[in-house]
């Protein structure tokens, strides 16, 4: 199928879930937001390919700008297991977690993905 008119938002670290839904864009269409802290950004180059594909693709360092409008939420965990820096990945995506405050900034009746496992509390 297509993701012809669909918003969407990834909201986090833009690790390899962040890709994937990168990837999806550029093959399937839709829009994709990405709100992540600038140490947390995509890979340039994954950004590059997203723009050479005609990806509508945007990056931006506001979780609030980026859910804005969007009729899907997409986060992922915040530590993986190859992450050692745990204390400071926190630190620096508290302002990204999925909670009310930030899903009332989506479109009304949008839905909120995960890839699992969730950590209630943290990312959501």
């Amino acid at each position: 199928g297509t993701l012809q008119g669909v918003k969407l938002c990834f909201v986090g670290d833009g690790n390899n879930v962040a890709a994937s839904w990168i990837h999806a864009v550029g093959r399937l269409g839709g829009t994709l937001k990405i709100g992540a802290p600038r140490e947390l950004s995509p890979a340039p180059e994954l950004m590059n390919w997203a723009k050479a594909q005609g990806a509508d693709v945007r990056l931006m360092h506001s979780p609030e700008e980026a859910v804005a409008g969007s009729h899907c939420v997409i986060t992922d965990a915040w530590v993986s297991m190859h992450d050692t820096d745990a204390a400071s990945r926190h630190n620096l995506l508290k302002p990204y977690q999925v909670n009310r405050r930030l899903m009332e900034q989506a479109a009304p009746g949008a839905k909120f993905m995960h890839c699992l496992p969730a950590h209630r509390g943290e990312e959501v």
